[in-house]
């Protein structure tokens, strides 16, 4: 039998600049081709998977921080999948970013049991398909592309919170829309992500319940106007209690900014927008260098309701986020040896 060629690189594959559609052009796989293929996928790769389901046009970065590895393992978790052509790779302007295929819609739709139609994007009805474009992306995609900026941002917050180690869950996208009815009429909020996290190692039994937060990253793009009808849309679902069908309490609204300027307006426009409500909850912010020089677990928000008295001179920067401590890096560093020989 004749071998074909070694490589001089494990892993070392062909990658086409251009969109995912250039890529697979004249290739044309044989039906049911991806369930030969998923036969032998890792746990790993099965995790992969379903982050990049949930949360699509994540980079290399994202998923070590999520599925906790290092990048040289990553590259041995994703260039198997890059093979087969179940995810792809989209060229964005903040970088390579990654995405299910067609194979790989197929492949989640039959592993989570529902069918594909549900998974994919679907275009409008006076929407001309283009000829070179794949039949099946998955949804969302087309929207995330024209503010990749944004959804980077998103994505780098919880990194960071996956990194403390007390992130549960998170959703993005259309998922986090909550629609209900109030008075008669129909009514709506969507934050950027809902997430829950939890203390690792609580210090009390009162820091141990789970608390929810739902994320605004604001890039500076949304005027007075707009903040002001979001604020109103968060005081009208509080006051109506939808929250309650979900957790105990409310929910804290957390909110980045780009600079002072924009979190004074915001600070001023919540507290006008914010005092009809009859809920007590919580809402800070936070300025995005803040959130990059000191961390995310430091003392970098600023509680803006409940109100409380201050002064410009005695203004106070609260911690929200618990900082990792020697024993919990040990208990990470003991987790993440015994899933590397597993």
């Amino acid at each position: 039998a004749s071998l074909p060629p070694t490589r001089a690189y494990l892993y070392q594959l062909e990658r086409v600049k251009g969109p995912p559609s250039k890529q697979r052009q004249g290739m044309c796989p044989q039906p049911g081709a991806w369930r030969r293929r998923c036969l032998d996928f890792s746990p790993r790769q099965w995790e992969l998977l379903s982050l990049l389901l949930a949360h699509p046009l994540l980079d290399r970065e994202n998923l070590c921080a999520h599925l906790r590895l290092q990048r040289s393992a990553l590259r041995h978790v994703i260039a198997p999948l890059m093979h087969w052509h179940v995810i792809e790779y989209y060229e964005t302007r903040v970088g390579e970013r990654y995405a299910l295929s067609e194979d790989g819609l197929r492949v989640m739709a039959a592993a989570t049991h529902c069918h594909i139609r549900y998974l994919v994007h679907r275009p409008g009805t006076g929407d001309e398909p283009d000829p070179g474009t794949p039949l099946l992306i998955p949804r969302g995609v087309p929207g995330l592309l024209k503010q990749i900026e944004h959804i980077a941002g998103v994505y780098g917050f919880f990194d960071r919170l996956a990194d403390l180690g007390c992130l549960r869950w998170w959703e993005t996208g259309t998922i986090c829309a909550r629609f209900y009815q109030d008075q008669g009429s129909w009514h709506s909020i969507r934050p950027d992500a809902v997430a829950e996290c939890q203390r690792e190692q609580p210090e009390d039994h009162a820091h141990a319940r789970p608390w929810r937060i739902w994320l605004e990253w604001d890039r500076g793009t949304m005027r007075e106007g707009g903040l002001q009808r979001k604020m109103d849309a968060y005081a009208r679902y509080l006051s109506a209690r939808e929250w309650a069908r979900e957790s105990p309490t409310p929910p804290t609204l957390l909110c980045v900014v780009p600079d002072a300027g924009q979190e004074r307006m915001l600070t001023r426009i919540a507290r006008e927008r914010l005092r009809t409500c009859s809920i007590r909850f919580a809402m800070h912010t936070t300025t995005r260098g803040l959130l990059i020089t000191p961390g995310i677990s430091a003392a970098i928000w600023r509680q803006v309701w409940p109100q409380r008295e201050q002064t410009a001179e005695t203004r106070v920067l609260l911690r929200l986020f618990p900082a990792r401590t020697h024993a919990s890096h040990e208990a990470a560093a003991t987790r993440q040896k015994k899933e590397d020989q597993r």
